[in-house]
């Protein structure tokens, strides 16, 4: 994985980005097959101290970018698979790691929601009330409330009424917006991005 982020980072560095985000990572070993994790005869337990250690060692090969962390969601079903699925540890790490940055997937936010049962647009409030300035990443994307489907966004999704809502916060931090989506159209994708420039360019 440290491989991989250097040479990664050669791409960061060159295209002059000054943050680099990443999954907040898995709890424990998984085999993954279709983008699903199934249980591994590897007993390995990763603690969040593992967290500090890497970002520590993030800050110490590229001191001047920024690491920003993406919420995740219970993939396969399991709901201790990975490290920022429920609101309550996402707001955790932010506070234990104050350093850090954060990816706003609203996607798996939405799965995770569902599936542990917490209140997803009070969750989008508190986040926003409360990190706005950390948020670097916004990801766009549907999905039926139980797997990361990554469908274009729904004429009447939700997701355009959050973007809308804290439109005036997206642009005064300059957060970004990626629209996830896979198997969409040219005329989808443009629409959906259309969409949301709109909302974005017509706040104050």
């Amino acid at each position: 994985t440290k491989a991989f982020i250097r040479e990664t980072m050669r791409f960061v560095n060159a295209l002059d980005i000054d943050y680099y985000s990443i999954h907040a990572g898995f709890k424990k070993s998984f085999t993954v097959k279709d983008e699903l994790l199934f249980e591994s005869g590897d007993k390995r337990i990763f603690a969040v101290e593992g967290i500090a250690d890497n970002l520590k060692w993030f800050k110490g090969e590229f001191p001047d970018k920024k690491i920003a962390l993406e919420n995740l969601y219970p993939n396969n079903h399991n709901t201790e698979c990975c490290f920022m699925i429920h609101i309550d540890e996402i707001v955790l790490l932010l506070e234990k790691f104050p350093d850090i940055y954060f990816l706003l997937d609203l996607g798996h936010l939405n799965i995770s929601s569902q599936l542990l049962d917490f209140d997803y647009l009070n969750s989008v409030e508190l986040l926003f009330e409360r990190y706005s300035d950390r948020i670097l990443e916004i990801h766009l994307s549907e999905n039926n409330s139980n797997e990361d489907d990554h469908f274009i966004l729904y004429p009447d999704s939700i997701q355009y009424k959050i973007v809308k809502d804290y439109a005036s916060m997206i642009k005064e931090n300059r957060i970004n917006i990626t629209i996830e989506s896979r198997n969409s159209t040219i005329q989808e994708l443009s629409d959906c991005f259309m969409r949301v420039n709109n909302i974005i360019s017509s706040t104050q």
